[in-house]
């Protein structure tokens, strides 16, 4: 789930929500992020060209203290922080992804996920809207093409091996670019 995350924002200002609306849609944003020139439609843009998308906006780090080492939850593709193992407050399911109720009551919605102070060993890099895994990551780096083709095609239901070629290409200016 750090993939949803990473790069963290380091834009410094006020988590007081503040009312945000969009095509009718009204929700409740921190005061920082209305103000910053990445947010666009109640997402964020900091880090668009690296992950290929947006990112959520910060809300702000959780109360609870503990290890933000990434555990990967049973019979999912998901990972969450150690310290969200058993919390009462994580959220969500093997198939759409998990978040943090802590300050529901506040954002009337539940957060990203607080991976603290933990950053990930390969940078968080995205192409054309693919799943990618940390398998694939590692094997850029390796420059280990055919398995990344392979996974690619695991993960995206059978893309063809010109488009995966592709992928990893653009992959691995990426990994050099951002890592």
């Amino acid at each position: 789930m750090y993939r949803k995350t990473m790069p963290k924002c380091e834009v410094k200002g006020s988590l007081d929500p503040v009312i945000f609306s969009h095509m009718g849609i009204e929700d409740l944003i921190p005061a920082k992020c209305a103000k910053c020139e990445y947010f666009l439609e109640g997402e964020c843009l900091r880090a668009e060209e690296q992950v290929d998308g947006y990112l959520p906006l910060d809300y702000g780090a959780c109360r609870v203290n503990g290890s933000c080492i990434p555990v990967q939850i049973e019979n999912s593709r998901f990972y969450i922080p150690e310290k969200c193992v058993g919390c009462s407050s994580l959220a969500g399911d093997t198939q759409v992804g998990y978040q943090c109720l802590q300050d529901k009551d506040i954002w009337k919605k539940g957060k990203p996920l607080d991976w603290g102070e933990w950053t990930p060993s390969l940078p968080n890099i995205g192409y054309a809207g693919l799943n990618i895994d940390e398998s694939v990551l590692e094997a850029v780096k390796n420059g280990a093409e055919a398995f990344v083709i392979k996974r690619l095609r695991i993960l995206n239901n059978n893309l063809t091996i010109k488009f995966c070629r592709q992928a990893y290409a653009g992959l691995r200016c990426m990994m050099e670019k951002f890592g």
